[in-house]
């Protein structure tokens, strides 16, 4: 959000109407173009510019500690998922590491296009409307 600040030259702070930065300079391409970033632009860099399988570390996290929360999610580590199976599955959108975020503020400087992920876009995709409907079910009762 910095460094787009610094390249819309905006002065501004914080988050108005859902817009991160807001400037009188435009970036020549990418999601600053516009003259600004709004949230969901920034979700969009952040997720898409993940590195999808990860080599520098070996899982996505510590061991959560059985009784503070015996019902999360366990960590999958990166070596564990078939390299002929869809990662996304077990891993997300994948890590926000030196690569990404490289990747990610050439995006946002238009100096990179926006990376296309769409096996992860409409896995996540049919996932959101798989827990809203199941969320509306079980408020309905």
């Amino acid at each position: 959000v910095l460094e787009a600040r610094r390249a819309l030259g905006a002065r501004g702070t914080g988050v108005d109407d859902g817009i991160l930065a807001a400037g009188p300079r435009s970036v020549p391409e990418g999601p600053l173009a516009d003259g600004d970033l709004t949230s969901e632009e920034l979700t969009a860099v952040m997720f898409r510019t993940a590195t999808a399988r990860p080599q520098g570390d070996a899982g996505d996290g510590p061991e959560p500690c059985p009784a503070e929360d015996p019902y999360g999610p366990a960590p999958v580590r990166w070596d564990s998922v078939p390299e002929d199976a869809p990662g996304y599955v077990s891993i997300g959108y994948g890590a926000i590491d030196g690569a990404a975020t490289a990747l990610a503020l050439d995006v946002l400087g238009g100096r990179a296009p926006l990376p296309e992920r769409p096996d992860e876009d409409a896995f996540f995709a049919q996932q959101e409307t798989l827990r809203a409907a199941a969320h509306e079910v079980f408020t309905a009762l």
